[in-house]
């Protein structure tokens, strides 16, 4: 296993560990909700960036004040963002209510 491989796995289980509120896995992925996402957001600024949310913006090309209707909610987190903490976004369909298939 390369070093790099062990290294996102390695931050995955921390993310896990201190950021998710329930044990979701998509097809064996972990998964979180958006105010996980934020969460995690927040502590890779406050880990990365010594908190600093214009630190985090610059190096990444965003503007802080983008950053920060993001970790208020105010905005949906574009692709910028999630690379930058090494996340990405997919989307999930389930089907409704507790109906597996429909017969």
């Amino acid at each position: 296993m390369s070093i790099a491989l062990v290294t996102i796995q390695l931050e995955l289980e921390c993310f896990h560990k201190c950021c998710c509120t329930t044990n979701k896995r998509i097809s064996g992925i972990l998964s979180m909700n958006r105010e996980e996402l934020l969460v995690y957001v927040q502590r890779v600024i406050d880990s990365k960036y010594a908190g600093l949310q214009v630190a985090f913006a610059q190096y990444n090309e965003l503007s802080a004040a983008y950053v920060n209707d993001v970790l208020r909610g105010r905005r949906e987190p574009g692709k910028k963002i999630l690379d930058a903490v090494g996340v990405e976004r997919i989307t999930v369909y389930r089907p409704k209510g507790n109906d597996l298939h429909h017969g």
